[in-house]
């Protein structure tokens, strides 16, 4: 059995924030987190079991980071390598999801977060590019995706329709390449998102 690797991502007086790798003793609490409102979000169906959970997140193209808070699982980081290109001169590419349990939303640990995925996965893994999206009616991944410095390339009319709506909703893309971390104005979000994470303990 591997060695459990914690992933400090901020120490900050009593408090810590730190990921690890998805074991099994994780499942039963992930399979709690995801309820109906995450389930939709993500395009999910995995509550029937956690069975079917455990199954899915021991794909070996699927990276999934655990996230805790003081020692406590409160949500979840991945990335889908699942996407094969057929043409090698196209970039290495994954998508990006993420999680978190109602209690501890609204408090930005997620935006602290993904700055070291997209680190691990330009300078660990050897992606070159990271994509990540929302439904139109999700504000509020809309706000911690473009924070981190997304960037917007395009809509999926009607792309799908979750069971709390009476409509088909649009989905917007965005991706991230190596060569907008080497802007001034990246570099600047990524600064300004640390120092100002303090308030949110």
């Amino acid at each position: 059995m591997k060695k459990k690797e914690k992933i400090i991502i901020l120490e900050n007086g009593n408090h810590t924030l730190f990921l690890e790798e998805y074991y099994h003793e994780h499942t039963q609490r992930i399979y709690d987190i995801l309820d109906k409102e995450i389930g939709e979000n993500m395009g999910w169906e995995l509550r029937n079991c956690t069975k079917d959970l455990e199954k899915y997140l021991d794909n070996e193209n699927l990276k999934f980071w655990s996230i805790f808070f003081d020692g406590r699982l409160i949500g979840g980081v991945f990335l889908d390598l699942t996407i094969k290109e057929t043409n090698v001169w196209l970039r290495k590419m994954a998508n990006l999801g993420y999680f978190i349990d109602k209690p501890y939303r609204g408090r930005g640990y997620i935006s602290i977060i993904i700055p070291w995925i997209i680190t691990h996965s330009f300078n660990i893994l050897g992606l070159e590019r990271i994509k990540v999206g929302h439904l139109e009616n999700n504000i509020v991944s809309k706000k911690v995706i473009e924070r981190n410095g997304f960037k917007l390339i395009g809509m999926e009319r009607n792309y799908a329709k979750p069971l709390s709506s009476d409509r088909y909703l649009n989905h917007y893309v965005y991706d991230l390449i190596p060569e907008d971390l080497t802007t001034k104005e990246n570099n600047f979000m990524h600064v300004k998102i640390i120092k100002s994470f303090s308030k949110f303990w």
